[in-house]
């Protein structure tokens, strides 16, 4: 059974490939057009962004190589791609790159971690030692 996607914008993009403006303003829709398909696929672009559009390309960055690569499987990008193609009215496709590092979100340094209290309060709860993290 194919769960349904979401509803075209074509009134809005006028069948003309998107710009990047557009497919940012458009990024809420594209993942709960994706949710009802996969939710597994939707997680994975929660950790992605469009960072561009090269003609009928849409570029999305992503955070972190795994899930680059698990978007990038023909079926899961094949899934993006209907639903992007649908909502925008023309027919796209998808590229997936990793963003540079330094627009990665990164871990706080260890003394940020020990002053979160949380972190502190979870120390706490199982009598833990707060030792440095490696860094990814």
């Amino acid at each position: 059974m194919v769960a349904p996607v979401a509803e075209p914008v074509v009134d809005e993009l006028s069948g003309a490939p998107p710009t990047l403006e557009q497919m940012v303003a458009l990024w809420p829709r594209v993942l709960e057009g994706v949710r009802p398909v996969d939710r597994r696929i939707e997680a994975l672009l929660r950790n992605c962004e469009p960072v561009a559009v090269e003609g009928s390309a849409v570029v999305l960055g992503f955070h972190f190589d795994f899930h680059r690569n698990k978007v990038d499987e023909i079926r899961n990008r094949q899934v993006l791609e209907r639903v992007i193609s649908k909502l925008t009215g023309h027919n796209c496709h998808v590229k997936c790159q990793l963003s540079p590092k330094s627009e990665r979100p990164s871990r706080p340094a260890p003394r940020e971690q020990e002053a979160d209290p949380r972190v502190r309060a979870a120390a706490n709860i199982f009598n833990a030692k707060i030792v440095d993290m490696p860094r990814g």
